[in-house]
């Protein structure tokens, strides 16, 4: 590795440029280069680099940055030393070092040999020396003297060459590193470089730090001239006024000039700001490039020359902890204070509303001179009103955010204009396939216009999507209110996703359910805008359209919230939509509403069955919308059964084939006939519908209604003991669920196969998958998927024998459930149970007997059948705990009848057979039909 300190800091590593981040990690790397390959004390470096402000365990502290700082350079180059460090370099890999040795060498050497030396020398020196902060101006010092010995000593100085034109910075360059790097990576394989962003991302201040490097470099600022006053500001840059060599009294055209005062130089022009003049600038290169074959350009622009052999490096938005840092040092120079940690919080949020753009954080910056960091971040709710008054050098379009963008849109074309205004009401972007969608709603004759305007950095085209940055973004919706046509491209807007979604919306139920699904996950923010606008708007017929082609992805990616609220938003205007689709939502919405009341609690049962019985019933067909032959008919099932304790048990969902449906909805409702059969024990029904369910999906090529199929068809094989063919049908069904559904829904069916490894004896893959499912939950972050994966972890930990791995998790699980307003009886009821079955271990009968009762208790609440089952179950493993086997068999004779099968592979039932003898579980009968099964087991609990 070697570092660079004259004329400003760099580190490369094997030729190639390495970034250092951080304050404090850049003035530890200057601190140790100083003293390459000598080790330095805990103090020493504390003093220098804090001098009076050091914090209190300044060790500490120096362990913590020279740990972020390791992170970044080669490795091994950091040593520990006893009480400090030493970088692992040799003094000539520091060039300050390098030149402070070599004038020690001329001075002490005689004749020829001390001015060879002291040339060397100053070979060296391309620039001031670089320090990290005033603490170092000793080192400036020094470096200055040597340099005026090696010049006493009759060395030569390095000397630029003449014309150089490149402005010294005013401050560091901030977050640019890997763009630097590539321009410089570009200029040695392409003559002519063009950087290319957005107004304000920092092109012109990034072709300059590329510059500074180059001998000679030429700045030519294009932004003050006119398309024919181009070669005249090239010659003005070059300084040469010349005349022609065949005449002298001649005043020869201004290009010959600029060829002639060029010819046989290696010089690097940097034209900056093309984009007004593009078509002139483009030639203005072409034609310097051709004539001086040792020319370089560097060229800033907000879209591309258009000349062959151009390379290019895009500058957008910085990054969140680049876009602080710059933010942060803007910051203390306007108002020379110190951030807090919640300050970086605030100001992190300012950069992301300000897309990252340098100028307009700058901007932000020195409003901190009045202003404190929350009314900053306030006042950017009318940004263009908040970031005005920047430097009075800058160039005018600099001095304000608006400025910067109305000078882009000047050189726009009026369709230009139009699109770009237009495309401000789309918050998501857009997929570049529906470009032609979105140009014909616009009036546009060509989808073309949006690459247009990618080449002019006011769009971005990423992954297949269009998208606007927020500040853009912004500024077009204030376009289009100034002109009045904001309500008229909202209503545009409306039309497109309608058809759009109607379109990815039939995607969903087949092959292509992947993508489909991508589309509506990358729209949601579009979806909403539109939904929103059109209920506001009364667009009853849009609203309606849009929302029942969202309604089947809402209900496979578990939008409950998503669903709810716009079901209850768009259902009363659906009253007056006289088509099926508004027929579906004007009779189901009501059902939803009351399924949901309070959001807080379980819906009332009286609610939910007076919603229902408002339901009339009408015929649906083939020719309906498939979602539409779906719901209706399980809403009328839903209905006739809906009111009293236990209705969902008693559900009876019809034969799609007895109704006349099309394929996909007698699929849908084949698999829901299996769920409640599952549900309610009935497994002869479960095996048959899942088999059916498995082979209807296949056909038609829809993985998520396949994965749920699979799910039922596991549980039966399960159910029956035949545990591989359920494993592996149940790994089949988490594959194709995998890229679907919510995390909360892949939990539930990677609980089965943990399961299943279990009983089959493969504690280890049991134990594994069970971490995996957790640690996936908890990268995920989202709670109610964490608390489902801790009640798996508690189970199987309990079934391995492990009580304290169960506790921990137990624990978890106490600390995570009040978080959430609302957990499935279900889920709480197995947690119970893990508590029992933890109980149990320890021996505490009377703990193990208290939380069986609370299982029961959220079991029999929630009416599902396997779950009530299991409870029973473990009421029978408690009886044989105390010793009482007519209880134990009691108490499965009960889990049988509930569950519909005895499961010969669970351990439970292997115990209490065991234990009690198989003829005495006998004695009564284990019917799967016995009836008031349910009302035994409140007995038993009670």
């Amino acid at each position: 590795m070697k570092v660079g300190l004259l004329g400003g800091l760099r580190v490369e590593h094997e030729g190639r440029s390495v970034a250092v981040n951080g304050t404090m990690q850049v003035a530890v790397l200057f601190r140790l280069a100083i003293d390459a390959g000598s080790a330095v004390s805990y103090r020493s470096i504390a003093e220098d680099i804090w001098a009076g402000d050091a914090p209190e365990n300044t060790r500490g502290a120096l362990q913590s940055i020279v740990s972020r700082l390791r992170t970044q350079l080669p490795p091994d180059v950091i040593e520990s030393t006893p009480g400090g460090y030493r970088i692992a370099l040799a003094r000539a890999d520091v060039d300050a070092l390098a030149f402070s040795d070599l004038v020690a060498e001329a001075a002490a050497a005689t004749g020829d040999a001390a001015t060879v030396l002291a040339t060397r020398a100053l070979g060296l020196w391309r620039g001031e020396p670089w320090i990290p902060s005033d603490n170092f101006d000793w080192f400036v010092r020094d470096l200055l003297k040597d340099r005026s010995d090696a010049l006493a000593l009759g060395g030569i100085a390095r000397v630029e060459a003449s014309g150089s034109s490149i402005p010294a910075p005013l401050t560091a360059l901030v977050g640019r590193e890997i763009e630097l790097e590539t321009v410089s990576l570009q200029l040695g394989q392409s003559r002519l470089v063009t950087i290319i962003g957005t107004g304000g991302a920092g092109k012109t201040r990034l072709a300059v730090e590329a510059a500074r490097s180059r001998p000679g470099a030429v700045l030519v600022e294009l932004a003050p001239v006119g398309p024919t006053e181009l070669y005249a500001a090239v010659l003005a840059a070059t300084g040469r006024e010349i005349r022609t060599s065949e005449t002298s009294s001649e005043i020869v055209d201004t290009r010959t000039r600029v060829i002639e005062g060029l010819t046989g130089r290696e010089v690097l022009v940097v034209l900056d700001n093309c984009e007004h003049v593009i078509d002139r600038a483009a030639a203005l290169a072409a034609d310097l490039l051709g004539a001086l074959p040792q020319l370089c350009i560097i060229a800033t622009s907000r879209e591309p020359l258009g000349v062959p052999g151009e390379a290019f490096v895009a500058v957008g938005s910085l990054a969140r902890d680049r876009a602080i840092e710059l933010f942060t040092q803007r910051a203390i120079s306007a108002t020379a204070g110190e951030f807090s940690e919640g300050d970086l919080e605030v100001a992190g949020r300012i950069c992301e509303r300000l897309d990252g753009l340098p100028l307009a954080i700058e901007l932000a910056a020195a409003r901190l001179r009045t202003m404190s960091l929350d009314e900053v971040l306030s006042g950017l709710d009318d940004r263009f009103a908040l970031l005005t008054g920047g430097f009075r050098t800058a160039m005018p379009r600099h001095q304000t955010l608006r400025a910067m963008i109305d000078w882009s849109w000047s050189l726009l074309s009026e369709e230009e204009q139009h699109v770009l205004a237009g495309f401000a009401v789309y918050p998501a972007g857009a997929d570049a396939a529906d470009a032609a969608l979105l140009a014909r709603s616009m009036g546009v004759a060509s989808a073309g216009v949006f690459d247009s305007l990618v080449d002019r950095s006011l769009l971005q085209r990423n992954k297949g999507r269009y998208r606007q940055l927020e500040t853009i973004r912004e500024y077009g919706i204030e376009r289009l209110a100034e002109a009045g046509l904001l309500a008229l491209a909202r209503e545009r807007q409306v039309h497109v996703m309608v058809e759009s979604a109607a379109r990815h919306d039939a995607r969903l139920r087949g092959p292509e359910i992947h993508d489909a699904i991508a589309w509506f996950d990358a729209e949601e923010d579009n979806i909403a805008g539109a939904l929103r606008f059109a209920t506001e708007s009364r667009m009853a017929e849009e609203a309606v359209a849009l929302a029942v082609s969202c309604f089947w992805y809402w209900t496979i990616r578990d939008r409950e919230a998503d669903s709810r609220t716009w079901m209850a938003a768009v259902g009363p205007l659906a009253a007056t939509v006289d088509t099926d689709a508004g027929r579906l939502m004007h009779h189901v919405y009501p059902v939803v509403v009351a399924f949901n009341a309070g959001s807080e609690t379980d819906a009332d049962e009286e609610d939910v069955a007076q919603a229902m019985a408002l339901l009339p019933r009408f015929e649906v067909s083939s020719s309906a919308p498939d979602v539409v032959q779906l719901v209706i008919p399980i809403i009328g099932a839903f209905s006739k059964e809906a009111g009293s304790p236990g209705w969902m048990t008693r559900v009876v969902v019809p034969r799609g084939e007895d109704l006349g449906l099309s394929e996909w909805p007698t699929a849908v409702l084949t698999v829901v006939r299996a769920s409640i059969a599952q549900n309610r024990g009935d497994v002869q029904s479960l095996g048959e519908a899942s088999q059916v369910a498995v082979d209807q999906f296949t056909a038609i090529g829809d993985w998520w209604g396949l994965a749920l199929a699979q799910q039922m068809r596991s549980e039966w094989l399960s159910v029956n003991g035949r545990l591989e063919e359920a494993l592996e049908l149940s790994d089949a069904s988490t594959e194709n669920m995998r890229r679907i559904t919510s995390s909360w829904d892949l939990a539930q069916q990677r609980s089965l196969s943990i399961s299943i490894l279990t009983r089959l004896g493969r504690v280890e893959e049991a134990r594994q998958r069970a971490e995996e499912l957790l640690a996936e939950a908890d990268a995920g972050g989202n709670i109610r998927t964490i608390t489902q994966a801790l009640t798996t972890a508690i189970a199987a930990n309990v079934s391995f024998g492990e009580a304290d791995a169960a506790r921990r998790y137990l624990e978890r699980f106490d600390a995570l459930a009040p978080t959430l307003s609302r957990l499935p009886g279900q889920l709480l009821a197995l947690a119970e149970s893990g508590r029992a079955g933890v109980a149990l271990l320890d021996g505490d009968l009377v703990a193990a007997e208290s939380a069986l009762r609370s299982a029961a208790e959220h079991a029999l609440h929630s009416g599902d059948h396997p779950v009530i089952g299991s409870v029973a179950l473990d009421f029978g493993m408690l009886a044989l705990a105390r010793g009482d086997t007519s209880e134990a068999a009691r108490a499965l004779e009960l889990a049988v009848a509930v569950l519909g099968a005895e499961d010969p592979t669970d351990p439970r039932v292997i115990a209490i057979e065991a234990a009690a003898g198989r003829s005495e579980t006998r004695r009564v009968g284990l019917s799967p039909t016995r009836p008031g099964a349910l009302e035994e087991l409140r007995g038993l609990v009670s």
